[in-house]
């Protein structure tokens, strides 16, 4: 299973190339598709009334993600986007699938995770004042219902 993200010109060349793995019988052939559209970068900015002050900026190309079930289809090669992950959108659960694509194509930028020893090695840490275990105060008579 492969989860990627790709790029279309528009609307019409996802639509041309959606064609080569849709039947209109049975759907997808090995994949599941989440069309996203035209992803707003800059959201519009509005005044009271809602009338719009600053048009929204958009990337200006149709995204969409696909979800492979076995291997990708390579004449989608051309159209893969790799934005940071996971991006403007993900499927719930295979944030991974997408990570682990992301970081082959680009190992440089998957994050360092620095592992540090403590300052104060634990045997050194001093217990609390009392480490003798306590006694109940009172007690409670399992046969009584508590309320």
């Amino acid at each position: 299973m492969e989860y990627l993200k790709y790029e279309f010109a528009d609307q019409t060349a996802w639509s041309e190339k959606k064609a080569t793995i849709w039947a209109e019988e049975s759907g997808y052939n090995n994949c599941h598709v989440i069309e996203l559209g035209d992803i707003v970068l800059t959201p519009a900015t509005y005044d009271e009334e809602g009338n719009v002050l600053t048009p929204a900026i958009t990337a200006g190309k149709h995204a969409v993600d696909i979800v492979w079930l076995e291997n990708e289809d390579s004449t989608f090669n051309e159209f893969q986007a790799w934005p940071a992950p996971c991006g403007v959108h993900t499927v719930a659960g295979l944030e991974s699938l997408y990570e682990a694509a992301y970081y082959a194509k680009f190992p440089d930028r998957k994050p360092v995770v620095e592992v540090t020893e403590s300052s104060e090695p634990v045997d050194s840490i001093e217990p609390s004042e009392s480490t003798e275990p306590t006694e109940p105060t009172e007690s409670i008579d399992s046969t009584e219902p508590t309320v």
